[in-house]
């Protein structure tokens, strides 16, 4: 199999998650828009600009070397998880930013205050 991402591969994903990996792979939109019948020809990513997903820089981004499809299939579960963190995660991230808004100044939820 070409280790290549096909720009079918690519339209397959929705608009977002290729707006993640292409913000992740510093990708950069050469080509038009092209819509035929309602349908997506090209959302202006062409093969050349899809380069920038290769082996190399999917194996940098996941920390993993894999069989080509499977690190594609990671590659892809990597930027779901960042542009959909899990709920537990996204509330921890949130609350560290709070923390940092306080400068030094840790808030405590009822919780930790009894546990304080």
């Amino acid at each position: 199999m070409n280790e290549t991402i096909y720009p079918q591969m690519w339209l397959a994903l929705s608009k977002e998650m290729r707006a993640q990996l292409a913000k992740d792979f510093n990708l950069v939109q050469s080509g038009g828009c092209e819509v035929f019948d309602n349908e997506v020809i090209s959302d202006g990513y062409t093969i050349n600009d899809l380069l920038g997903i290769n082996r190399k820089t999917m194996e940098t981004y996941v920390g993993s070397k894999e069989e080509w499809i499977k690190l594609w299939e990671l590659t892809v579960s990597k930027a779901k998880s960042i542009l959909y963190p899990p709920i537990n995660l996204k509330e921890k991230v949130e609350e560290t930013i709070q923390e940092e808004k306080v400068k030094g100044k840790k808030k405590f939820t009822n919780k930790e205050e009894e546990e304080f």
